[in-house]
């Protein structure tokens, strides 16, 4: 049977957060308590899946620090690439061709976690530490800060050396590291929020997830073109390094309180 979609959930999505947000306002409740000023109008229902939907987006908030870093690739490794020797065992790569490691290194990595290093860490570990989806993305956000201290020796070694001395293979370790991290956060994240979001709030919990890509991306542009303008390459990959450390171990933190 075909069902025709009805209603505007977005519309309803927004107007329960409005809701709450102004009953917080007047008073001292907590903020996922206010949301329920909105029942008399929108229903329990709505409420709780839009409760639910807070706590999903809330799960997102350290993903534009990663894909500030992750999405570089494209960019600040490319132009590092450039300043390096493309010759690797007779083959000459140009400098944007190294970006494909990532998707080959992908399509190598997720059978690797999924079949053996998961079940591995099980065996070895208490199930809540080796299965919890949070430990995984803080994980991968420690390994997104260790590929840009890869980078960033690097380009201290391109720096210290003749141009175009360097080969470039000297990247395949920083992409790799990466690549292991995007594993460990954005799968888990993607499939952790997915899987809590209620039915009707799956798709806004997708696009949520997609935003935070672009949100990373408008990090990256305000820092290169404010705080890292005057730094040379090796501090601002080592800056983009500890930001990313720094909020991971927040993150910990807050999750351990």
């Amino acid at each position: 049977r075909r069902v025709v979609p009805e209603g505007d959930p977005f519309g309803a999505t927004f107007g329960v957060l409005c809701t709450g947000f102004c009953a917080w306002a007047r008073g001292r409740e907590p903020w996922l308590t206010c949301l329920d000023a909105a029942a008399p109008k929108y229903g329990d229902t709505l409420v709780a899946d839009v409760r639910q939907l807070v706590a999903c987006v809330t799960l997102m908030v350290p993903a534009p620090i990663f894909w500030s870093l992750f999405d570089q690739q494209s960019s600040r490794w490319t132009f590092q690439a450039d300043k390096m020797d493309g010759d690797i065992g007779g083959m000459i790569f140009e400098p944007e061709q190294m970006q494909m490691l990532n998707a080959l290194f992908v399509l190598i990595l997720i059978p690797i976690f999924d079949k053996g290093l998961y079940p591995l860490v099980a065996l070895l570990s208490s199930r809540r530490t080796s299965l919890d989806p949070v430990g995984r993305m803080l994980a991968g956000m420690t390994l997104g800060s260790v590929a840009f201290l890869a980078a960033a020796g690097v380009q201290h070694m391109i720096d210290s050396s003749p141009p175009g001395s360097v080969s470039m293979s000297w990247q395949v370790p920083q992409y790799l590291i990466i690549t292991c991290g995007e594993v460990l956060f954005s799968i888990t994240g993607l499939e952790y929020a997915f899987s809590r979001a209620p039915a009707s709030m799956k798709s806004l919990v997708a696009a949520a997830w997609l935003c935070t890509t672009a949100v990373g991306n408008i990090v990256t542009v305000v820092m290169v073109e404010t705080v890292t303008r005057d730094m040379d390459q090796v501090h601002e990959f080592l800056l983009f390094s500890g930001g990313c450390l720094g909020e991971s171990r927040v993150v910990a933190c807050r999750c351990a309180w």
